[in-house]
């Protein structure tokens, strides 16, 4: 929304601009434990930039 290129109707601009607002000053809450020692597993094609592969399943490399 910050791109000079991105057009924005100018009823929209202070909703967005107060909504951004509002998120800065309310802070995160804290991960639970569950979430913090919970143990998870990826499978299917997993995504990290220009790198593809496959996880979790028969074809998949052990990682």
């Amino acid at each position: 929304m910050s791109d000079p290129e991105c057009n924005v109707r100018r009823s929209y601009r202070d909703p967005i601009q107060t909504a951004y607002e509002s998120v800065a000053f309310v802070p995160a809450e804290p991960l639970t434990d569950s979430i913090k020692n919970g143990q998870y597993e990826i499978s299917g094609l997993v995504k990290t930039g220009a790198d593809e592969r496959e996880r979790g399943n028969r074809r998949a490399a052990p990682p």
